[in-house]
C-alpha cells in the first residue's frame, strides 16, 4: 500500500487487539515517517488499504460492523471521510479492488443469505452502483484477489478442497470465464498475490510450512504459466505481506521477525 504517494509501498502494522495500528512510511528500506493509527472504537475494523478517491495514495477502509456501514478515510484521520450507505446485516466485506477499471477501488461483499458475491462500485464521491456475481460452486472459498489476466480489472481466486484452486476472471458484467489451476502439493499454502515479474499481471505466492520454501506461480491470462523459486524463510521469520518497496515495477516480499519489532524485505525481480 502506498499511503504517501511516493510510488513506494508503505507498511501498516496491526496490534493483536485489532484497535491499535502503527504506520511506517517507506522510501525503499528507509522509514521516513509514520506514527500510530487507532480505531475509533472496538467495533471498527480496518479491512484494507486502497485508493478509493484516485489521488495516487491508498486510503483507509474501515468496516463499522455494529452500524453496518463502510467508512473510508483519505487521511489517517476521519476528516473528509467517504461514508458509504448502510448494508444488509447478512453482508460481509471480503475484498477490495478496482472491478470496473475506473481507477477507484471498489468493495466486494459476501451475501450470506443469498450465497452470492456482490460488488459495490465506487468513485471519489462514494457509492455508484452495485452488481451481482454468478454463483460459485458449492465448497469454493474466496482466498485472494488480483488482476490475473492483465486487463486492469480485479479478479477472484477460489479454493476448493476437492478440486483445488480456481481463478474467476471478471469483465464489466462481472463475468468472463473461469480457469482451473488444480491442486498444490501437500503442505503448500497460498499466501499473497503480487506482480513479481513486472508484466502487469498479478502472480501467486506460495509457502511450504515444513520446508519454509517460497515459490511464485507466474500468471498469464488467468493461467499459471511458469514457476519461480525464491528460497526458504529463515527460522523465526514469517511472511508479512507484499508491495513494491523500491519502485521498480516488481512486487517485493515483506518479512516479519516473530519475537521482536523487526522486518526485512526481499527485493524481487523475476525474469530480470
Amino acid at each position: 500500500a502506498d499511503l504517501d504517494g511516493n510510488a513506494r509501498s508503505d507498511v501498516l502494522w496491526r496490534h493483536a487487539n485489532r484497535i491499535e495500528h502503527q504506520l511506517w512510511l517507506m522510501n525503499g528500506p528507509e522509514i521516513i515517517g509514520g506514527g500510530p493509527l487507532e480505531a475509533p472504537a472496538k467495533s471498527w475494523r480496518l479491512i484494507g488499504l486502497a485508493d478509493v478517491d484516485d489521488d495516487g495514495r491508498d486510503d483507509y477502509v474501515w468496516w463499522v460492523k455494529n452500524e453496518k456501514r463502510i467508512e473510508i478515510w483519505t487521511e489517517p484521520s476521519p476528516e473528509d471521510a467517504i461514508v458509504l450507505p448502510p448494508h444488509d446485516k447478512k453482508w460481509k466485506p471480503v475484498g477490495i479492488g478496482d472491478f470496473d477499471r475506473n481507477g477507484h477501488a471498489d468493495i466486494l461483499w459476501w451475501d450470506r443469505s443469498a450465497k452470492l458475491y456482490r460488488i459495490w462500485l465506487l468513485n471519489h464521491f462514494g457509492f455508484v452502483r452495485d452488481g451481482e456475481l454468478d454463483p460459485v460452486e458449492k465448497g469454493w472459498k474466496l482466498v485472494g484477489t488480483g488482476d490475473f489476466d492483465g486487463d486492469r480489472r480485479t479478479d477472484l481466486l477460489f479454493r476448493s478442497a476437492q478440486t483445488g484452486y480456481h481463478v474467476r476472471l471478471l469483465n464489466k458484467e462481472f463475468t468472463r470465464r473461469e480457469e482451473a489451476l488444480g491442486q498444490t502439493e501437500k503442505g503448500w499454502k497460498f499466501a499473497f498475490t503480487g506482480d513479481f515479474d513486472g508484466d502487469g499481471t498479478d502472480d501467486l505466492l506460495w509457502y511450504a510450512k515444513k520446508s519454509r520454501e517460497v515459490v511464485i506461480w507466474l500468471m498469464d491470462d488467468g493461467e499459471a504459466d511458469a514457476e519461480a523459486v525464491l528460497g526458504a524463510v529463515e527460522k523465526r521469520w514469517k511472511l508479512a505481506g507484499v508491495g513494491d518497496f523500491d519502485d521498480d515495477g516488481f512486487s517485493d516480499v515483506l518479512l516479519e521477525y516473530k519475537s521482536a519489532v523487526a522486518a526485512e524485505v526481499w527485493l524481487v525481480g523475476v525474469g530480470e
